[in-house]
């Protein structure tokens, strides 16, 4: 389980680039939106560890930065002032944020290597075993939680240009 892979088949900055070049504004559902985000790299290292540490039916989800869309629009903007049009959150359930665990699962995670593990709750494999510090009761992992740190403008198109030089 994971966030937003920067640059990858399907990724708004690719919508956003081509809006640009037709000198259309860029198109933002909702300027508080956030999500998670994340590089192939960052996303192809989650799956190799997930590889080799699994065990079975455990969950792995990567320690992640989030970021308000509008910053991730503006990255991808070619000047500060470059023009960006709200548009709706789309019908079918497009949230404002993203959760990355749920309510229930804190008290069957562990916090190890920058990966919260999700232990299963129904399986002959356990909690115990597992190397890592179990999460704080009440872990939020959402895209929006409170005192979040989000990723700014220049972070985000040192991100893009560094996926972009890998392909």
């Amino acid at each position: 389980r994971y966030g937003n892979v920067l640059g990858s088949r399907g990724s708004v900055i690719g919508i956003w680039r081509g809006q640009v070049a037709r000198g259309e504004p860029l198109t933002l559902t909702n300027c508080g939106m956030t999500r998670f985000v994340m590089t192939v790299e960052q996303a192809v290292a989650l799956v190799n560890y997930a590889l080799e540490a699994m065990r079975g039916g455990e969950v792995f989800v990567p320690q992640l930065r989030s970021t308000e869309m509008i910053r991730l629009a503006r990255a991808i903007a070619p000047t500060d002032t470059y023009p960006i049009r709200e548009t709706q959150v789309r019908p079918g359930g497009e949230k404002l944020a993203e959760a990355l665990l749920n309510e229930e699962e804190p008290s069957r995670t562990l916090s190890r290597n920058g990966v919260y593990i999700v232990t299963p709750t129904h399986h002959a494999w356990t909690r115990d075993g597992w190397e890592g510090v179990p999460v704080a009761p009440g872990l939020v992992y959402r895209s929006d939680r409170p005192n979040q740190e989000y990723l700014d403008v220049a972070e985000l198109r040192e991100l893009i240009a560094n996926t972009e030089a890998c392909r």
